[in-house]
């Protein structure tokens, strides 16, 4: 297993920035309405499948509603120039991961980090500071599953 460094306060607080602003907003149903639009636009629907109506557009902004706005846009490009067909919301959530991919697993490396220093990160001891090494294994004896 890859075996990570504990990040300190400073590249603590510079993971959680990250994470704070990696996430874009979500699509309004106007402009889920606005992608979907230009979908059947640009795209044949097929034999037995209806036209876009208010009803139908209001069923694919309630159920991509949680989508990043970029996400649907970037899909939507996908989909004009790889599918045959008017999508289902299906396809184009398949197509939003596609490109959400690769932010969702920087966001998670950097989520780990976090937790990582949250977890094992210790203030470093000085050089020539004195470290009472019973006090720190009786408490560490004393938090073992065993001793409860």
């Amino acid at each position: 297993m890859l075996e990570l460094k504990v990040p300190g306060p400073v590249s603590r607080a510079a993971l959680q920035a990250y994470v704070d602003g990696a996430r874009p907003p979500l699509a309004d149903e106007e402009e889920i309405d606005t992608i979907v639009a230009r979908l059947a636009i640009a795209l044949p629907r097929k034999r037995d499948q209806p036209g876009v109506d208010g009803a139908k557009l209001d069923i694919y902004a309630s159920a991509l509603s949680d989508v990043p706005l970029i996400d649907l846009r970037a899909a939507s490009d996908w989909i004009i120039n790889n599918a045959g067909f008017f999508p289902s919301v299906a396809e184009i959530r398949k197509a939003a991961a596609k490109v959400a991919g690769p932010r969702t697993a920087r966001i998670a490396r950097a989520e780990l980090m976090i937790l990582r220093h949250d977890r094992d990160w210790t203030q470093p001891v000085a050089e020539g500071e004195v470290v009472d090494m019973g006090a720190i294994m009786s408490e560490a004896l004393a938090a073992h599953p065993s001793k409860r």
